[in-house]
């Protein structure tokens, strides 16, 4: 459902799509989509939509889209804040980190398969849900990896906080929140829970526990990092978009669906690969053999949470050899090259051979990683 004040302006509305979620002009490279999600929800009865000050019908073309990019600049800035001061209730905390989606690489064969990698950022606590979608290739960033001031860190300044307050009743959705007065009381009792669990995390880590423990007092209210590459998205989209799905998982999907509509997929020939964190610039310099190799090590770095950092195409080459030879292999599947039968599958991709199944499968002695 588009916010009202697209529909007051048929030209608005056109380019409104290119504040809302930057269109992949580059075909295929690296494509962000903002924060959709936040605005896209139906507003409480009785507040006002962010832009019912603002009269596009009564403007100028060519100001419409200034007017409406630089108000989405300044809402997308207060994202996490509460401007409300209560009596003997803290202001929630400014965090800046959000529903997003990027399509990392976006490739269709020569006859016809498409298949596409983003990256997405969404709350922790439905990472179940997520994983339960086996056509699915995914990893993401680890709590047993990242290193716990990090993570403690993270919590801190950027924590998850629900925006749906579902009112209890029957049944696994909620289909009206509480009232607007304990939305409030709601947040502050779940920040208490946060500064709760990063005190009890910070006392595990004074006593020497490992990561892979006392991250886990933290997960509620985490934002999650994932990359995902899929042939098969359409059930995916009807059952995450429904208004029967959680709220949180809803407003992922419907940013995952929209970037999948937006972007436009290169071509990829069969013995070309489909690349995911390869710029255009870079395949001039990395050896094309050493090319997928390098895909790979970029996608398994999300488990560490440093796609950021300075980029050396030999260590990423370096560190996909190595944890392939470990048997650890679930960032292989998101690099693949297509097959000359559309319809025939590679494991869960359909038209595309995934860099994984070029290789033997370690011994099961060895410990194989799924």
């Amino acid at each position: 459902m588009l916010p009202a004040w697209q529909t007051n302006n048929k030209w608005a509305k056109s380019m409104a799509d290119e504040v809302w979620a930057k269109p992949n002009k580059c075909k295929g490279d690296e494509m962000t989509n903002m924060n959709r999600a936040n605005y896209d929800r139906p507003e409480p009865e009785g507040n006002p939509l962010p832009w019912d000050d603002i009269d596009t019908a009564a403007m100028p073309a060519d100001q419409v889209v200034s007017a409406l990019e630089a108000r989405l600049r300044e809402d997308i800035e207060n994202i996490g804040r509460d401007e409300t001061e209560h009596d003997g209730v803290k202001p929630i905390e400014i965090y800046d980190r959000a529903y997003e989606c990027k399509v990392l690489a976006d490739s269709v064969s020569p006859e016809g398969a498409r298949l596409t990698t983003m990256e997405v950022t969404f709350p922790r606590i439905i990472l179940a849900e997520m994983n339960t979608h086996r056509v699915f290739s995914r990893n993401s960033a680890s709590s047993r990896a990242i290193p716990i001031k990090k993570r403690i860190e993270m919590v801190k300044k950027h924590p998850y906080i629900p925006e749906y307050w579902g009112k209890l009743q029957k049944g696994m959705a909620a289909d009206e929140q509480i009232d607007r007065e304990l939305r409030q009381q709601a947040k502050e009792t779940w920040l208490d829970a946060r500064d709760h669990a990063v005190k009890y995390a910070e006392e595990l880590a004074i006593l020497g526990i490992h990561k892979q423990t006392v991250s886990r007092l933290l997960e509620p209210f985490l934002w999650q990092v994932a990359i995902i590459s899929s042939t098969e998205w359409d059930n995916f989209f009807r059952l995450r978009t429904s208004p029967a799905a959680q709220p949180e998982m809803r407003a992922i999907a419907e940013l995952m669906q929209e970037a999948h509509e937006i972007s436009v997929p290169n071509e990829v020939k069969p013995g070309e690969w489909h690349l995911p964190l390869v710029k255009y610039e870079e395949k001039q310099e990395i050896p094309s053999e050493d090319q997928p190799w390098v895909s790979a090590g970029r996608c398994a770095r999300v488990s560490y949470m440093k796609q950021e950092d300075e980029r050396d195409w030999h260590k990423d080459r370096d560190l996909c050899q190595n944890i392939a030879k470990m048997g650890h292999r679930s960032p292989l599947e998101h690099v693949a090259t297509p097959l000359e039968d559309a319809s025939e599958w590679s494991g869960n991709f359909r038209g595309w051979k995934q860099l994984r199944k070029t290789m033997p499968e370690p011994d099961q002695e060895e410990g194989a990683e799924a």
